[in-house]
């Protein structure tokens, strides 16, 4: 990196023209570049690498795969998410940006919601997580973790939740907008998402992670 910066410097001290040329050949190509960028950056690159949130993303890329025609919308919440109280917030969470008019037209079609509420529903019963105690959540965590027949729950479950480098506890879901929607909507959407999950009310400290809210 020593051997790089010298050269560097050496160019711009004796060589002015040849190195504002250079730069100008490399602004012109990034210029032609920003035609052909992706609409949705990996939510990632706003997450330490080492962080828990940031291997789950990565995860979810690798297991559950985004198709090529949607756009994804990561919700992060940080607290005690394991609980009935944190499980209830992020339903409704949910509830509140699927039913939103400006989410609701452009959801994907296919599975619209990734979230660890619905992989823990099934095994608890119900979807009622207020009215749940922390002993049945607490059996029915055990379940997946222990049942070999809820492997894949449990793959879900360690997939969608985990614990941050600060020792916060966190868990993500994803809400998929249709990429095919024109680019000020699905921006629009991401900006409601984020605003919504905000204001539901929980233990949770919840925001969304997209590049619309640079």
């Amino acid at each position: 990196m020593g051997g790089l910066l010298d050269v560097l410097s050496w160019l711009v001290t004796l060589r002015p023209g040849f190195t504002i040329a250079v730069l100008a050949v490399i602004t012109a190509f990034l210029a032609v570049g920003i035609g052909f960028r992706s609409p949705s950056a990996d939510s990632s690159v706003f997450l330490d690498s080492e962080s828990d949130v940031a291997v789950a993303l990565n995860t979810l890329d690798e297991r559950f795969g985004d198709s090529s025609q949607a756009v994804s919308a990561t919700l992060l919440f940080r607290g005690d998410t394991l609980t009935p109280e944190g499980l209830a917030q992020i339903e409704r969470a949910i509830k509140r940006v699927k039913t939103d008019a400006d989410v609701s037209d452009i959801l994907d079609e296919g599975r619209a919601v990734l979230a660890p509420s619905q992989v823990i529903a099934p095994v608890l019963g119900h979807d009622n997580f207020a009215g749940a105690t922390q002993q049945a959540l607490d059996n029915a965590l055990e379940q997946i973790r222990t049942n070999d027949d809820l492997r894949s729950a449990n793959t879900a479950l360690e997939s969608l939740t985990g614990i941050d480098v600060d020792g916060t506890p966190v868990a993500i879901a994803s809400i998929r907008l249709r990429g095919s929607a024109p680019w000020e909507q699905i921006t629009g959407a991401e900006r409601a998402i984020d605003q919504l999950v905000r204001a539901t009310d929980g233990p949770l400290v919840a925001r969304s992670l997209s590049p619309a809210l640079i």
